[in-house]
C-alpha cells in the first residue's frame, strides 16, 4: 500500500495573505510552511505540498527551501489531489493542510494503520484539537465521481465521500492518545485551536511555540493546561465548517 501525504497549500489566502510565508519560529527560525513540513515528514511517510498551477510566490519559496512539491487547478482542489495521487502511483492519501503548523506526525501513522485495520474508505480522529489531525482516504474513493455534484465537492477534497455513506465506508473515532491525556489530566474541556486563519490565530501560535518545551501533541496539550492564557488570543476566531454528510 503506497501513502504519501498531500499537503494542501497556496499563498493567496482571503483571511491572511502570504501566511505561509510568516516566521513561525520554533528552535530555529521556519516559515509557517517549512514547520508544516517538518511536522508531518516526521511521520516517515514521504511528502508533498499541492500548490496552484500558477502560484509562483510559493514555488519560488518551496524552491529555495528545497521542499518538493506538485502543481493543479487552484479552485478544483480534489483535481489537484487527483491530478498529484496518479502522477505519484498512490494508494492511500493522507490530506493534511499548510495552515497547520501543529499537525501531530504521531496521528498520520496511526490514522493510516486505524484504516488499514478496520478496512474503510475514509479515516479521521475527531477529538484531537483543531490543527492536528489528518484525514485519510483511498484513491478508489478520491477518482469516484458520485451523483449530483456541485461546486463545494471540487473546492473540498473530500467531501464527495463523507456525503454520500450509502457508496463509501466512512469511520470518524475517538484518539485513544486523546481519550488517554483525557484520563490522566482528568480535563473535560474544549481543546485549543492550532490552526492559521486570522492575524489572532499566527501571533497566538507563536507565542505558543515560544513557550512549547517538548514538540510534541501531549506536550502542546499540557502547556494548554499549565498557561490557558497562552492560548486565548485565538479561542474566539470564527472556523469555517463544511457538513459532513
Amino acid at each position: 500500500m503506497k501513502a504519501a501525504v498531500l499537503i494542501q497549500a497556496r499563498s493567496r489566502s482571503t483571511r491572511l495573505p502570504g501566511k505561509c510565508f510568516l516566521p513561525m519560529p520554533f528552535r530555529i527560525s521556519l516559515s509557517v510552511v517549512e514547520r508544516v513540513y517538518s511536522q508531518v515528514a516526521r511521520s516517515g511517510i514521504q511528502c508533498y505540498f499541492l500548490i496552484p498551477d500558477d502560484d509562483e510566490d510559493l514555488r519560488r519559496h518551496l524552491v529555495e527551501k528545497k521542499l518538493p512539491f506538485l502543481t493543479g487547478p487552484e479552485h478544483d482542489v480534489r483535481e489537484r489531489y487527483r491530478k498529484a495521487a496518479t502522477a505519484l502511483h498512490l494508494d492511500v492519501i493522507v490530506r493534511a493542510t499548510a495552515d497547520n503548523p501543529f499537525t501531530d506526525p504521531d496521528h498520520i501513522v496511526l490514522s493510516l494503520n486505524r484504516m488499514k485495520e478496520v478496512g474503510v474508505e475514509l479515516f479521521s480522529f475527531t477529538d484531537l484539537p483543531l490543527g492536528a489531525a489528518v484525514e485519510v482516504f483511498t484513491m478508489q474513493a478520491l477518482m469516484t465521481d458520485t451523483p449530483e455534484e456541485k461546486d463545494i465537492h471540487r473546492e473540498h477534497v473530500s467531501l464527495h465521500i463523507k456525503h454520500h455513506p450509502e457508496r463509501f465506508a466512512v469511520l470518524h473515532e475517538s484518539s485513544p492518545v486523546m481519550m488517554s491525556w483525557r484520563r490522566r489530566t482528568q480535563y473535560g474541556g474544549p481543546l485549543p485551536r492550532l490552526t492559521v486563519d486570522e492575524r489572532r490565530d499566527y501571533d497566538t501560535l507563536v507565542a505558543v511555540a515560544e513557550r512549547l518545551e517538548e514538540d510534541s501533541l501531549i506536550g502542546l496539550l499540557d502547556l494548554f493546561l499549565a498557561m490557558p492564557g497562552l492560548f486565548e488570543g485565538n479561542r474566539d476566531v470564527e472556523q469555517l465548517r463544511f457538513d459532513r454528510g
